[in-house]
């Protein structure tokens, strides 16, 4: 099967010390995927920066370039999406690296997980020196997430930095792109626009991308302005938003956190109901599961909600569960747990998970199959 076509877009202004390390860990990544164009954006660059680029494009006519002049960095990666002719848009800094398989890697999972509620994919980021050495063994960005799984409502914090995300273009350009009038934090803004339509991104564990330390990046160079900025876009996450968001996060960060705790003791509450035997009332609670927050909901938790509800609906012991309350209760909650996938439209992640869960432990659920 061929590949799919990727576009790298590398914004660079003044980058003559980074740029051509740069680009050669992308070189390195075009070996093992080679269908991929590389946009360079030169954002007015007064130093060697379109040198470098030059000598590039002479090399390989992959990497092509536009030079305008200085917008700053949002600016530059717009134009370079606007231009792109794939579907995939993996962005990368000047001063940042591709590291071992960091391509191929994200764009084989983009690829597999078929899933229209995936906005792109992301991995972790390995601090570097100005030289290029790690300076720490633990990744940064490497959360943990229920099926890897990053939804606006799983953290209001900046979440990952534009050089470990490849993004479907249809959905970056739905959410209209990078804020030029915020820059820095531009990418904190941007990801949460993204996932407050509802989408999720997809954590790639199996590989990293090497983030540089030095002190003129903004993070370093201008830390008053970019604290104030990162405070705009957190009062943005909190803040009410009709704008093409999904229900549960139309009322921002807060409301979420009430849909996500409201899901987790209403499912808690339905199991409940249905080992007493009140259906009527099971069917009722259930009524405010979100399947947004549900899937947010490892398979091991709700597993453990299940066992706790039914022990305390029959006032047994931990001790009698295997042997006694279980194949009680076994037939009435796994038909209340299919009924549940079905109302969330068949496919909910979780509860599927669960599934799969459960049948490797000789437990079958009737009439929960994935689609």
């Amino acid at each position: 099967m061929s590949k799919a076509l990727v576009s790298v877009v590398i914004p660079s202004h003044n980058a003559e010390q980074t740029l051509k390390k740069t680009l050669l860990s992308v070189a390195a990544q075009m070996e093992q995927y080679s269908n991929c164009e590389v946009i360079i954006i030169d954002d007015g660059s007064t130093d060697k920066t379109s040198d470098i680029i030059h000598q590039f494009e002479q090399w390989d006519k992959r990497f092509k370039s536009v030079k305008q002049e200085n917008r700053g960095v949002s600016a530059a990666r717009n134009k370079g999406v606007e231009i792109a002719r794939a579907d995939y848009i993996a962005f990368l800094d000047a001063d940042d690296l591709f590291l071992k398989n960091s391509l191929p890697e994200r764009m084989r999972a983009l690829v597999e997980e078929d899933d229209p509620d995936m906005l792109g994919v992301f991995c972790p980021a390995v601090l570097i020196d100005s030289d290029g050495n790690v300076m720490r063994t633990v990744r940064q960005f490497d959360y943990y997430l229920s099926g890897d799984r990053l939804y606006f409502s799983s953290m209001p914090e900046s979440v990952f930095n534009p050089s470990c995300v490849i993004v479907k273009k249809r959905e970056f350009m739905k959410a209209g792109g990078f804020d030029e009038t915020i820059t820095p934090a531009e990418d904190y803004d941007l990801w949460h626009r993204m996932m407050r339509g509802g989408g999720y991104f997809k954590k790639v564990r199996t590989c990293s991308i090497g983030w540089r330390q030095h002190s003129m990046s903004a993070a370093h160079s201008k830390i008053l302005k970019h604290y104030n900025q990162c405070k705009i876009v957190t009062k943005r996450i909190f803040s009410e938003c009709s704008h093409n968001s999904a229900e549960e996060y139309k009322g921002g960060f807060g409301k979420s956190l009430y849909y996500g705790t409201i899901t987790s003791r209403a499912f808690g509450a339905s199991i409940l109901a249905v080992v007493a035997g009140q259906y009527e009332d099971a069917a009722g609670i259930s009524a405010d599961i979100k399947k947004r927050m549900i899937d947010q909901i490892s398979p091991e938790r709700l597993e453990e909600m299940i066992k706790f509800s039914a022990l305390r609906a029959l006032s047994k012991s931990e001790q009698e569960w295997q042997t006694l309350v279980w194949p009680m209760v076994q037939k009435d909650v796994m038909n209340f747990i299919s009924d549940l996938n079905q109302k969330l439209g068949g496919d909910c992640y979780s509860l599927l998970t669960l599934k799969n869960r459960l049948e490797r432990k000789g437990i079958e659920i009737p009439g929960l199959t994935q689609r």
